[in-house]
């Protein structure tokens, strides 16, 4: 059995091979950006070790290292360069690869890698996150957005669990309900979904507040003191009017009695303005 296992040809593990399952979604992100991330388990350690011959373990002595780790990271990035696209209202966008969200994990254990120190081959099954974004200026309202496979590939099984759309803008994401699945090119998977873009808040028109008139300026005197003042001036004009007029009476000078009369009607009148502005009579 040993010997058999020896003599097996050591298949190139490309991600897109039946070496790896995987597992891929398209998230829109927001209002101007999606990603695509892609997962892929090598469940067998034969898978493992065929991955680790392929290039991972780039000199081949039993122990990845971070610089290792992330030279396979470029290549695998170059070998599925043709293999898959996503196309925004039928244009093909560019992916750009986000290597500081790849990662490669352990799936038998949910430690992290110590890459630092090295990670032995025998010790894992290995696990790999590719994350791939794109951001675009587009205007509000619905745009169809397509991920499809546009090369030979076998790992793709059943497409409705292997290909998924989320939306990220709401906090959980939430699966989107409006995806359908075919082939594109006649032959390959292909997932498509509309990408709502909600129109920006229509421009609101400035409310103009007119500025309150200035009030009417009043010469200086009685007009600019405050109510009770003026009433307790109207009150003196109109009792030195009285002493006055008591006074003329007294000495029958009539003129002078005509004067005191006025006193009193212009002390009166003060006092009645007063008593309105104090909101004590209304007329």
């Amino acid at each position: 059995m040993i010997l058999a296992l020896w003599l097996l040809p050591v298949a190139a593990a490309h991600p897109l091979d039946d070496q790896a399952q995987m597992v891929s979604e398209v998230v829109i992100v927001s209002d101007s950006s999606i990603e695509l991330v892609l997962d892929f388990h090598y469940v067998s350690v034969l898978a493992s070790l065929s991955e680790f011959n392929n290039g991972l373990d780039g000199n081949g002595d039993g122990v990845i290292t971070r610089a290792e780790r992330d030279r396979r990271f470029e290549a695998l990035v170059l070998e599925m360069a043709f293999s898959f696209a996503v196309a925004v209202n039928g244009g093909d966008v560019p992916l750009k690869p986000e290597f500081d969200r790849f990662e490669l994990n352990n799936m038998d254990s949910a430690q992290p890698l110590d890459f630092d120190a090295g990670v032995y081959t025998h010790s894992l099954r290995i696990h790999y996150r590719l994350v791939f974004g794109w951001e675009g200026n587009l205007a509000p309202g619905e745009h169809k957005v397509e991920y499809y496979f546009s090369g030979q590939q076998s790992v793709v099984h059943t497409p409705a669990k292997q290909m998924i759309a989320f939306d990220a803008r709401v906090s959980p994401r939430v699966p989107l309900e409006n995806v359908a699945y075919d082939v594109a090119l006649g032959a390959y998977p292909r997932l498509t979904f509309g990408w709502k873009l909600t129109a920006p808040p229509a421009a609101q028109t400035p409310v103009v507040v007119s500025a309150k008139p200035e009030d009417t300026a009043l010469p200086s005197g009685l007009g600019e003191s405050p109510a009770w003042l003026t009433m307790l001036a109207g009150v003196f004009v109109a009792v030195a009017g009285l002493a006055g007029a008591a006074r003329n009476v007294a000495r029958k000078r009539g003129r002078a009695a005509a004067t005191s009369l006025l006193l009193i009607v212009a002390g009166g009148a003060i006092i009645l303005g007063a008593c309105v502005r104090l909101n004590l009579i209304s007329l």
